[in-house]
């Protein structure tokens, strides 16, 4: 496991020089923007896999299943966004 993580934190140091982003900026895409999104789209997935074979349960899911999607896509497009914005700190 030691190794495996100094191989991931030795991408992400090669990844920030060889790009217009910052080490942490990269961190923040990957772990706080594309990991929840990917979390919900799991979620999702399971949520109607498990309850669309009943006609009570794809009333749920679609409910569910639009709610997911809306989320799902403003995080999407946040996570876009937010590279394109520099925010200097003083």
């Amino acid at each position: 496991m030691h190794d495996i993580c100094w191989k991931c934190i030795e991408l992400l140091t090669w990844w920030s020089k060889n790009s217009p982003f910052s080490y942490e900026e990269i961190n923040v895409i990957l772990f706080i923007i594309i990991q929840p999104i990917m979390i919900i789209a799991f979620f999702g997935t399971t949520l109607y896999q498990r309850y669309s074979h009943n006609e009570k349960g794809k009333k749920y899911v679609m409910i569910g299943a639009t709610s997911l999607f809306v989320v799902g896509a403003l995080i999407g497009i946040a996570s876009f966004l937010v590279p394109l914005i520099k925010i200097n700190m003083i």
